[in-house]
């Protein structure tokens, strides 16, 4: 092998370098999504159990929430939040990226349970009601 030969060889390696760590590091941010992608939820929507309301009026209340997503429970989303929204009334959340505006509405869907506190319809707490049946309410 020539010396030039050796020295692009060498050359093109040292360029790969960074590639290959970039690579590695791809890899492992890889691996953390799929661990996600596959996590099952404590909340089986295709349940067939719970509740169903023969009359809705709409009257929502989240009271004392403390929530925060099982990939991050260090972070505490919501702490002590409250809200009461009456039957027909029409409301807007508004705040800054990640103050809790879809945090809320996946507590709705029940997509999560809050850590403490609760959420109801009506009078009857989301987790007494059938999954599936309050999703089609919802939607």
């Amino acid at each position: 092998m020539s010396r030039s030969t050796q020295l692009l060889t060498w050359i093109a390696l040292g360029q790969a370098g960074p590639a290959i760590q970039d690579m590695m590091t791809a890899r492992s941010a890889a691996y953390d999504i799929f661990q996600l992608i596959h996590r099952e939820s404590k909340i089986d929507a295709s349940f067939t159990n719970g509740e169903t309301l023969k009359d809705v009026e709409g009257h929502i209340t989240l009271e004392s929430i403390r929530f925060a997503y099982p990939s991050r429970p260090d972070v505490q989303v919501c702490d002590g939040y409250s809200l009461s929204i009456p039957a027909g009334q029409k409301i807007a959340l508004v705040g800054s990226s990640g103050s809790g505006k879809s945090t809320i509405v996946s507590l709705l869907e029940r997509f999560y349970d809050p850590l403490e506190g609760r959420v109801t319809l009506d009078g009857h707490d989301l987790k007494s009601l059938n999954v599936k049946w309050l999703r089609d309410q919802l939607g």
